[in-house]
């Protein structure tokens, strides 16, 4: 069995814009687009890691709520679920 790991940065301004989208949404697309780049490469993904930059000026609730829309794709995908801290 082989390993894939992949990682995409979103950046805001190219791959969503605040104005537009909710925090919840930014973390669901951000999760999804990885989701995609396994399947892609005929893997099924059972856990997923994060790497996230913020800029100032994002409360931490803010991030915590980006946090929620990939735990609820996790979800639905069957990920184990590990904790989050901010």
């Amino acid at each position: 069995m082989e390993t894939i790991c992949c990682v995409d940065t979103l950046c805001e301004g190219v791959h969503f814009k605040r104005s537009t989208m909710k925090p919840a949404d930014i973390g669901y697309k951000a999760l999804a687009v990885n989701i995609s780049d396994v399947a892609a490469m005929g893997g099924k993904p059972k856990y997923y890691l994060v790497s996230i930059a913020v800029p100032r000026g994002w409360s931490d609730d803010e991030v915590l709520e980006i946090y929620d829309g990939m735990q609820s794709l996790a979800q639905q995908q069957g990920f184990i679920s590990l904790a989050v801290t901010v």
